[in-house]
């Protein structure tokens, strides 16, 4: 992995565009955007990608996660892709820092995508003040492409948001590191849904549920 920081120092309405470049040689090579609910090849010249772009061409790929930048710009010329991130269009007065993370490999999965931009930021988590703090993480999850996106946990509650980060339907398994009385599917701001089901199991430490390709799902946890 590969952290690109670019800072900028800019004097009052310097109306300019600051880039970031990657250029790749490859025949043939596709540009995979996400967006809110998926990903797809792109083909066009001027793209928008809401946290990673990847090149992939026969045997490689290259993934590239960014942070609060969501434009792009394509080039294309024989036996060469030209990536271009833009990072600051008509910067008023001020310091500025943009870091855009890269990662090489034979290719990868959507999942693997988005947490090469996660790790840039970091997980959302919430927890409440003097809240004992487990040495381990909160929750893990059995499947590689469900991710973990948000967390908020108080002296009594726990309150996890995921994502089936894939095309596939999934049944996902999650296990946490403390005891829980109850477990309930609700939207994304909290109230309660009917028609799904998160199953706690006995031990009251694993919770079961179903998830649609590319389907975001929030829980709400009591703790034992």
């Amino acid at each position: 992995r590969v952290d690109i920081i670019t800072e900028l120092h800019a004097y009052p309405q310097i109306k300019f565009l600051a880039l970031a470049e990657l250029e790749l040689a490859a025949d043939q090579a596709k540009v995979v955007r996400d967006f809110p609910f998926g990903e797809e090849e792109s083909h066009k010249e001027q793209l928008s990608a809401l946290n990673y772009v990847r090149l992939e061409s026969l045997g490689f790929a290259v993934n590239l996660a960014h942070g609060g930048t969501q434009q792009f710009f394509c080039v294309r010329t024989p036996g060469r892709v030209l990536l271009r991130n833009m990072i600051a269009h008509g910067t008023l007065k001020g310091s500025y820092r943009w870091t855009w993370s890269m990662t090489t490999g034979t290719s990868f999965t959507a999942a693997e995508s988005f947490r090469l931009a996660e790790a840039s930021w970091g997980p959302i988590v919430q927890q409440s003040a003097g809240l004992y703090v487990p040495s381990q993480s909160w929750v893990f999850v059995d499947d590689p492409a469900v991710v973990i996106f948000r967390l908020r946990a108080d002296s009594g509650r726990l309150t996890v948001w995921l994502m089936n980060y894939s095309d596939e339907h999934k049944q996902g398994e999650l296990s946490f590191t403390v005891p829980l009385r109850a477990c309930r599917r609700v939207n994304l701001e909290g109230n309660p849904m009917t028609g799904v089901s998160a199953v706690l199991d006995e031990s009251g430490k694993s919770v079961k549920l179903s998830l649609s390709p590319w389907e975001i799902a929030a829980l709400d946890l009591d703790r034992g």
